[in-house]
C-alpha cells in the first residue's frame, strides 16, 4: 500500500486528522466509482469534501467539487464561497464568484439585499481590477 521508509509505509496504514470518518469514506468510495451523490446535499459535509479533496491532491474529485459551488452560487452564499475557495485553493470556484459578483455591480450597482458581505480585500480588489481590465 505504501512505499519508501515512512511510519505509514511500516505499519501500513495511516493517519487522517481534521476531517470526519464520513468525509475520508466519501473520498475513498470517490476512489472506487462509487456514488457519493448523498453527501453534496449538506453544505458542510460538501465543504469538508472540497477542503479534504484539497489537502490530500484528489486531483479528479476536487475540480468536480468545485464545480457542484460553482452550480449553487448565489447571492446568499456567495461570501462563504469566497472563504472556502481560498481554504481549498479552489481557483475556479474563486474565478466564478468574482464573475457573479461582477455580474451583480453590473446589474444593479447596490447589492440585492441592501448589505454588501465583508469579503476579503483581495477578492474585493480582484472584482476592480478584472472589471476595469475586462475587453468589452
Amino acid at each position: 500500500m505504501f512505499e519508501a521508509n515512512f511510519t505509514e509505509a511500516k505499519e501500513n496504514k495511516a493517519t487522517i486528522q481534521g476531517y470526519s470518518v464520513g468525509t475520508v469514506k466519501h473520498a475513498i468510495d470517490y476512489c472506487y466509482g462509487k456514488d457519493i451523490g448523498a453527501v453534496l446535499g449538506d453544505q458542510e459535509n460538501a465543504i469538508e469534501l472540497l477542503l479534504f479533496s484539497n489537502q490530500y491532491n484528489f486531483e479528479t474529485l476536487k475540480p468536480k467539487m468545485e464545480k457542484y459551488f460553482i452550480s449553487k452560487l448565489c447571492v446568499k452564499n456567495v461570501e462563504l464561497f469566497v472563504i472556502i475557495s481560498d481554504k481549498a485553493n479552489a481557483l475556479e470556484l474563486r474565478q466564478s464568484c468574482v464573475n457573479f459578483v461582477q455580474s451583480l455591480f453590473n446589474t444593479n450597482p447596490k447589492w440585492p439585499n441592501g448589505e454588501l458581505p465583508e469579503f476579503d480585500p483581495k477578492f474585493m480588489r480582484d472584482v476592480v481590477s478584472q472589471a476595469l481590465t475586462k475587453k468589452l
